[in-house]
C-alpha cells in the first residue's frame, strides 16, 4: 500500500514564508492532492501566498506567539498525516527547533522541518540506519519523496558502536534496505560509518553527498543511539541546515514500512 496525505498542516512564524518553503510544501500538496491548511503565528503578511494556486486549501492567522501548545491544538484541529514546520532560528518571532521537539514526541505522525534560509536540492536524500529493528521502517517514506523530486536515496549505516555485534546488524539491515530500494527502481548509494556521535556522522556525510533532505525516526532510534547528548532526531534538527522528515514508529499505516 503506498503512502497517503490528505491532510497537510504548515505551520510559520514571523515575517515570511521562504520560497523553499512554499516549493516543497505546494509540491507535496499537489503530489498528493491532500488538503493544505495554512496556519501562521503573528503578523506576517502571508495570506495570499497559496491564494492562487489551485489547492484545496485553507489560510488561518493566529496573532499569538508560536509555542508547542499552541500547535498541538492546531493538530488536533486538523488532524494531518503530515506537519511541516518552517524552522526562523535566527529571526525574531520564528519558531526554534527546541519548539517543534515537543511536537515530535506528542504527534504520532511525519513532521517535516524545513530551514527558513537556504536552497536545498531534493534530488539527493539521506537515510541513516542504525541497530535497532524500527530503523527500516522509514525508507517507504524516503522512496516516496524521492518519487516526487526522482532523488538518489544515500544509505549510510551509523553506529556509535564498533563491536561486530553492531556492524553485522546494520550490514544486514542496509543489504535489506538497499535491495528494496532497488526493486522500486530508485538510484541509491550505500556507506557505513561505524563509531563516533551517529547524529554528527549523518550530517557530515549528508554534507558530503550536497544532501537536500535527512529521513530519521523520532523514538526507537532515540533511546538507542545517543545516550548522553540528547535524542538523536533532536540533534540532526537542531544542527541540520536542510530539511529533516521526521517518521515516527507508530506511523505504520505504510505496509510496507516492515521491511
Amino acid at each position: 500500500m503506498a503512502i497517503q496525505i490528505q491532510q497537510i498542516l504548515l505551520l510559520s512564524s514571523g515575517e515570511h514564508l521562504s520560497e523553499q518553503t512554499q516549493k516543497i510544501g505546494l509540491a507535496l500538496t499537489k503530489h498528493y492532492a491532500a488538503k493544505l491548511n495554512f496556519c501562521h503565528f503573528g503578523t506576517g503578511n502571508v495570506s495570499q501566498i497559496f491564494a492562487n494556486s489551485g489547492l484545496d486549501f485553507q489560510f488561518e492567522q493566529l496573532n499569538d506567539t508560536f509555542s508547542a501548545n499552541h500547535a498541538m491544538k492546531m493538530i488536533k484541529k486538523h488532524n494531518p498525516d503530515l506537519v511541516i514546520v518552517q524552522l526562523n532560528n535566527n529571526q525574531k518571532n520564528g519558531i526554534e527547533a527546541k519548539s517543534v521537539f515537543n511536537i515530535i514526541d506528542h504527534f504520532e505522525r511525519m513532521v517535516l522541518t524545513i530551514p527558513a534560509e537556504g536552497n536545498f536540492d531534493l534530488n539527493s536524500i539521506v537515510v541513516p540506519i542504525d541497530t535497532s529493528f524500527e530503523t527500516r521502517q522509514k525508507i517507504p517514506y524516503a522512496l516516496a519523496i524521492a518519487s516526487i523530486y526522482h532523488s538518489t536515496i544515500h544509505v549510510v549505516g551509523v553506529s556509535n558502536d564498533t563491536d561486530k555485534d553492531a556492524e553485522v546488524t546494520i550490514k544486514n539491515y542496509t543489504r535489506q534496505v538497499c535491495n528494496h530500494i532497488q526493486e522500486k527502481g530508485t538510484t541509491y548509494t550505500l556507506e557505513m560509518r561505524m563509531g563516533g556521535n551517529p547524529s554528527k556522522q549523518t550530517l557530515q556525510f549528508a554534507s558530503e553527498k550536497q544532501a537536500g533532505m535527512i529521513v530519521i525516526m523520532s523514538e526507537q532510534e532515540g533511546r538507542f543511539m545517543d545516550l548522553f547528548t540528547g535524542k538523536y532526531s533532536e540533534q540532526i534538527i537542531k544542527n541540520a541546515s536542510i530539511p529533516i522528515l521526521t517518521v515516527h514508529s507508530k506511523d505504520l499505516v505504510v505496509s510496507e514500512a516492515r521491511l
